[in-house]
């Protein structure tokens, strides 16, 4: 964390998160479509109405799939952090870190459906010895990690299911019939 940590989504590269009426959808970051030259584009759609989960991908401009997930087949949802040191003084402490949160659909047949990612900057705690042992005074860090939360709790809410396999979440839109 050095002495002073700045939040920014500058520092990552979060899908957009919108809602649309009462459709929630996550699309990949206009930076990344742009560093793919538009090569590569994944969007979530979860329609609480039709209760019907979503994905839209495309790969090498031209390889279009679909794949629409009933929430009747939704078990719960996966949510995964992993991190990556990239620098680190002479003591071994981590100065700095990429970060990525995950958010996959785990169907009732135990299979996975990987929906989307959130990555950036991460920062560590070093405090003043870390700043004397090469850390800077200022951090940057992404603001991958809130709306990660944000995505998942929308997601949650919206489907009614949690992240293991039992729990049931109140959903904010009963079953459509």
């Amino acid at each position: 964390m050095s002495l002073v940590t700045v939040t920014s989504p500058l520092h990552s590269l979060s899908p957009k998160v919108w809602m649309e009426g009462d459709t929630l959808i996550a699309e990949t970051s206009t930076l990344s479509k742009v560093l793919l030259l538009g090569a590569s584009k994944r969007r979530v759609l979860v329609d609480p109405h039709a209760e019907t989960l979503t994905l839209e991908t495309r790969s090498l401009w031209a390889l279009h799939n679909s794949q629409v997930i009933p929430f009747s087949d939704l078990s719960h949802f996966e949510y995964r952090y992993g991190s990556l040191a990239t620098s680190w003084d002479i003591l071994g402490n981590i100065h700095d870190s990429l970060e990525a949160y995950s958010v996959s659909a785990a169907l009732n047949d135990r299979s996975e459906v990987y929906l989307i990612s959130f990555r950036g900057a991460g920062s560590a705690q070093t405090g003043a010895v870390g700043v004397l042992l090469g850390d800077s005074l200022v951090d940057y860090e992404g603001d991958q990690g809130s709306r990660s939360l944000g995505f998942i709790d929308a997601l949650q809410e919206l489907t009614g299911k949690g992240l293991s396999k039992n729990a049931k979440v109140k959903r904010k839109y009963g079953p459509v019939r």
